[in-house]
């Protein structure tokens, strides 16, 4: 069908003056019997320019949203706050990768590491498991120690990590994410 239209049109362009432009995905045509004038054309263009513009926000907008979640993740780091126990070191998030830092709690068993939707302010040995996702068991109560983040985990959800003792319910220390 496309190739009948084109042939239509190139013999009707030779019979009558038929001026031709390019519009990105489609194509323009004057039909007039002079050339068609430059604001014709320029506006032809400048419609042509607000549809690839648009085109080009959007496709930079998906492409971008993607890094989001590293960026945050990269800036996050922090010490623990006793909650039921005194807890000393630090952790830092980078990328996907939790590391405990000169890491010292007391020792327990069936300690992990959780991040929790709830404030640091609210979150309590009663409430640090609802809505709360288990990074993984704490592998040693003392030292420098890493982990990976599961992929499904969205940062962005939750706002503190905490040390908690799943056996006993017991959160031994918090920190806000």
């Amino acid at each position: 069908h496309f190739r009948r239209f084109s042939k239509k049109i190139e013999k009707r362009r030779k019979t009558e003056k038929i001026w031709h432009t390019n519009n990105t995905d489609k194509s323009v045509y004057f039909i007039k019997s002079t050339k068609p004038s430059n604001n014709q054309i320029h506006q032809v263009m400048k419609n042509s320019f607000t549809s690839i513009s648009a085109g080009f926000l959007a496709m930079f907008t998906v492409f971008t949203a993607g890094f989001a979640n590293t960026a945050l993740a990269a800036e996050n780091s922090g010490s623990w706050s006793k909650a039921a126990f005194s807890t000393s070191g630090t952790w830092s998030i980078e990328g996907r990768t939790l590391t405990l830092t000169d890491f010292s709690t007391k020792s327990a068993p069936d300690l992990k590491i959780i991040l929790s939707p709830h404030s640091v302010d609210d979150l309590q040995s009663r409430n640090a498991m609802t809505g709360a996702v288990i990074i993984s068991p704490l592998k040693s109560n003392k030292g420098t120690q890493t982990y990976e983040i599961p992929e499904n985990v969205d940062l962005a959800d939750f706002e503190s990590i905490g040390i908690h003792c799943q056996k006993y319910t017991k959160l031994f220390a918090k920190s806000s994410l």
